[in-house]
């Protein structure tokens, strides 16, 4: 992935491509640099994360309301 522009596919917006990048996001939100050594997945993140209607689901434009983060780094490590 990355090679040509961050896309899996053609249109760069198929429901895969969509779930993905939901999963990453929540992902990215708790660790920020999981994915720096991985440039073309890093690539798509950005891209997609960039694309207006991303951008309006983030910010609550679509959806009543922004994105709160879900998910966050525990404070402790578990042993």
């Amino acid at each position: 992935c990355g090679k040509k522009d961050g896309r899996y596919t053609t249109s760069g917006c198929t429901v895969g491509e969509c779930k993905l990048w939901a999963s990453l996001h929540c992902v990215c939100l708790v660790d920020s640099s999981v994915l720096d050594e991985f440039d073309g997945m890093k690539k798509f993140y950005t891209r997609f994360f960039m694309e207006k209607a991303t951008q309006a689901i983030i910010h609550g434009e679509r959806t009543g309301g922004p994105l709160t983060q879900y998910f966050h780094k525990p404070d402790v490590e578990q042993k």
